[in-house]
């Protein structure tokens, strides 16, 4: 079995970040702008009625956790980030995707395997691609990364394994 792609490259934290904020954990932005521009308006009709020194430890409250809401993927990447690169001795660890029949991904002893047949949906992400397999796995492709085959070739061969799926610009 030839490679016909290989990636070499590191864990992204941009990539990791929109990953999360995206799919992942926490409010999208609209909502917590929505949700901010609504409890302004609560504290200025609480200002206008004369209750607002009643009430500021409850509306601090609230805005210190819409702050905390907006930053929980930043902050939970950040915490993974960091426990993975003191499990590595501090330094990140490189990984190697291999793709042929099957998607190989190996990051120091670990190796994950991917069926093509098992690919459920692609993303196109502001810095990456993401590949979503049945069973809940993803695979982040940093699109700068390849060094055998390139990014174009890469969707081209997507869209001939799996003329199914809608594979974006």
């Amino acid at each position: 079995m030839e490679t016909i792609f290989e990636l070499n490259g590191e864990a992204n934290y941009k990539m990791a970040v929109e990953n999360a904020r995206k799919y992942g954990v926490g409010p999208r932005i609209p909502t917590v702008i929505a949700t901010g521009i609504a409890f302004l308006f609560i504290i200025l009709y609480s200002a206008a009625m004369g209750i607002l020194e009643k009430c500021w430890i409850f509306y601090t409250v609230v805005i210190v956790i819409l702050v905390i809401t907006f930053f929980l993927p930043n902050i939970l990447v950040s915490l993974g980030w960091r426990s993975l690169k003191k499990k590595n001795g501090g330094v990140m660890p490189k990984y190697t995707i291999t793709i042929a029949e099957k998607m190989i991904v190996k990051s120091g002893e670990q190796e994950i395997a991917y069926e093509f047949q098992d690919l459920t949906e692609v993303v196109h992400l502001k810095y990456s691609y993401k590949l979503r397999f049945t069973g809940r796995r993803t695979a982040l492709i940093d699109i700068d990364c390849f060094t055998k085959g390139t990014f174009s070739e890469f969707k081209q061969f997507l869209r001939e394994k799996r003329p199914d799926l809608n594979i974006p610009e």
